[in-house]
């Protein structure tokens, strides 16, 4: 059975280049976000950003990743967690990551076994589905 999984740390360029389609869907999702916004300041009309919200009234998995992202650039970390402790934790790791590459120019390397790599999709799922359920109760 290959149940394995080895982290190694690669050298890598101190600067990452994002691949081209993030930074397009990081602009997209600003301009929509500062449609919204416009919106909202002109017609005092609330704009729903999230489609699965905006379609079933309830809100999706990620909702509150905006609010999230945003109490943690105002160094909230703990109202960041309450709106959205699953995105919240992965900017934090994110964050974390590329501040170790900037001061030693090395990236980790993930190698993951079959067996293994199964077992982290059925880890993430639940993961996601109990951020899910957080969300529901702190948003929905």
């Amino acid at each position: 059975m290959d149940w394995h999984f080895q982290i190694t740390w690669e050298k890598a360029p101190r600067w990452p280049r994002p691949p081209l389609w993030a930074a397009g869907v990081v602009a997209l999702w600003g301009l929509l976000l500062a449609v919204a916004r416009g919106l909202e300041l002109r017609y005092g009309v609330l704009a729903q950003t999230c489609p699965f919200r905006w379609v079933t009234g309830r809100p999706c998995a990620t909702c509150g990743s905006t609010r999230a992202l945003m109490a943690l650039a105002r160094g909230q970390p703990a109202e960041a967690l309450r709106l959205n402790p699953l995105i919240s934790t992965l900017a934090l790791a994110v964050a974390i990551l590329l501040v170790a590459r900037l001061v030693t120019g090395r990236k980790p390397s993930l190698r993951v076994g079959t067996h293994s790599r199964q077992a982290a999709w059925v880890i993430a799922g639940c993961l996601l589905l109990g951020n899910w359920a957080w969300v529901l109760r702190v948003l929905g």
